[in-house]
């Protein structure tokens, strides 16, 4: 469960695609962030998280050397975009599922039962007035993730991290190969 990106609470939203599906989006200023699950869009019995920055807007695009498709297949920018990516998906406060609730304290416990909430993280981000507590209660429950879990968020940082390699380790010179032979 995906509850936040930088204070800012998700909405659900119902996906054309998907039958009983949803996705969560929530807006930034140059860009939207959307996390959801593609294996249910394929009818796919595993899931396969997506996280997708779609930018509204290309002043960062621009920055590192991108206005066109063909500087995508330049390795200088494989940079960027690993680092945006990992850095979106560091930014997430994600529901931990696999807390030791044995390891915890009477507060730490009644705490997780808040922390499992949408509603409880989605009040604190959206009233002004608790943006302190916010930042205390993200502070604290990332605390009991990093001493009591598996640190799944961190788990799957490093899964995106080896993949992108996987997947980005080519010449540019066999990408312009591939992308003229589609003409």
């Amino acid at each position: 469960r995906v509850y936040l990106h930088l204070k800012k609470g998700y909405k659900e939203f119902k996906n054309q695609w998907l039958k009983n599906g949803t996705y969560k989006q929530v807006k930034r200023q140059q860009y939207y962030i959307k996390i959801y699950d593609k294996g249910q869009q394929y009818n796919q019995l595993e899931n396969i998280m997506r996280i997708e920055n779609k930018y509204t807007r290309t002043e960062k695009l621009k920055k590192i050397g991108v206005y066109s498709l063909l500087d995508l297949v330049k390795p200088n920018v494989h940079k960027h975009f690993i680092d945006w990516l990992l850095t979106t998906w560091n930014e997430c406060l994600v529901y931990d599922n696999t807390i030791d609730l044995k390891q915890l304290s009477d507060l730490q416990k009644r705490r997780i039962k808040d922390f499992k909430e949408k509603n409880y993280w989605r009040d604190l981000s959206e009233n002004r007035t608790y943006r302190n507590q916010l930042y205390n209660q993200v502070k604290y429950y990332k605390n009991i993730v990093q001493n009591h879990s598996d640190n799944r968020q961190k788990t799957i940082h490093d899964l995106i991290e080896k993949k992108w390699y996987e997947l980005t380790n080519f010449s540019e010179d066999k990408i312009i190969t591939k992308l003229v032979q589609i003409d």
